[in-house]
């Protein structure tokens, strides 16, 4: 008899321990999935920020029309023309966008060009990682310097510092001034592949008169003035360009305030997605330890009454 209440209590020891260790593993395996859920939403919102971080709510971007109705006729000089009339812009760059060949002795590949001006790192919200961007004299001038992004820097110079050396574009050979910093992509496409002159070199050197296509982009002084900012980009290009009041655009304004809302809204949803998994998941867990020390508590009233009666 004494045998049996010995193995008994020996028995309900060892299950205890086993109930316990079970309990701190619930326990551990409960917080480790709380924190890799809210880690996961944290770093797809930073990446998803990142990627995107070049767009402001203040942006404005105007692109040439898709329409087959209109030709597009947006210039360089369009850009100073609508900010010296605006009332509701602080500031802006030009994109003359073209294709075309660039390399090293040895080594030529096709890429993006950008044309653009002194003000394209501040209107983009993009770093320059070594060197320098290109200046407004530089821009003034034509000068053949050059930026080039993270991809072209380790196509052509490998782990060498490319700030200095030279970088044949088309037929002429540009002086690499900087390197851009890690930059995004955006519709396939990645501004760490592209290089980065000034615009009138680009169109004096490289690409030529009116084989790019131009783009302007806007910043407005205020989220508040981003919808009148846009309707005054529009009625002053209408005019520069010369259209009549039944005809159609010859380009497109785009507002980026819409797209970052959605973005918020996007990384908001998750948010609340992940935080009620880990709601859940630590429920289930708390449920279960309790289940657990229920249980074991439950069984131990048995011999505690036993070892008492005895």
């Amino acid at each position: 008899m004494y045998a049996d209440i010995v193995f008994s209590a020996i028995r309900s020891l060892a299950s205890n321990r086993l109930r316990s260790f079970l309990s701190i593993l619930g326990i551990v395996i409960g917080t480790f999935a709380i924190v890799f859920v809210h880690a996961i939403g944290n770093g797809v919102e930073t990446f998803i920020r990142d990627q995107l971080g070049f767009l402001s709510a203040t942006s404005i971007f105007v692109e040439p029309s898709n329409s087959s109705f209109a030709r597009s006729r947006l210039k360089e000089e369009d850009l100073e023309k609508v900010l010296e009339k605006s009332a509701f812009l602080s500031g802006g760059t030009v994109f003359s966008v073209g294709k075309a060949n660039m390399g090293v002795p040895g080594e030529s590949e096709a890429y993006m060009l950008i044309g653009t001006d002194e003000n394209f790192l501040e209107t983009m919200k993009f770093d320059i990682a070594t060197g320098r961007f290109i200046t407004k004299a530089e821009t003034k001038t034509a000068e053949k310097a050059v930026v080039i992004g993270q991809g072209l820097s380790k196509k052509f110079f490998d782990r060498k510092d490319a700030v200095g050396e030279s970088l044949t574009i088309g037929k002429a050979r540009f002086r690499v001034v900087g390197i851009l910093a890690d930059a995004p992509s955006l519709s396939g496409m990645s501004f760490n592949d592209m290089a980065y002159v000034p615009f009138t070199s680009s169109k004096r050197f490289v690409i030529g008169e009116g084989s790019s296509t131009i783009a302007l982009a806007f910043l407005a002084r205020d989220t508040g003035s981003v919808t009148a900012a846009s309707e005054e980009i529009r009625t002053i290009l209408r005019k520069i360009h010369g259209l009549r009041e039944n005809e159609v655009d010859d380009f497109n304004v785009f507002e980026q305030k819409a797209m970052v809302s959605a973005i918020d809204l996007v990384t908001k949803a998750l948010s609340f997605l992940l935080t009620g998994v880990a709601a859940l998941i630590l429920a289930v867990s708390g449920i279960g330890i309790m289940n657990v020390m229920y249980a074991s508590v439950a069984e131990r009233t048995k011999d505690i009454g036993i070892l008492r009666a005895i």
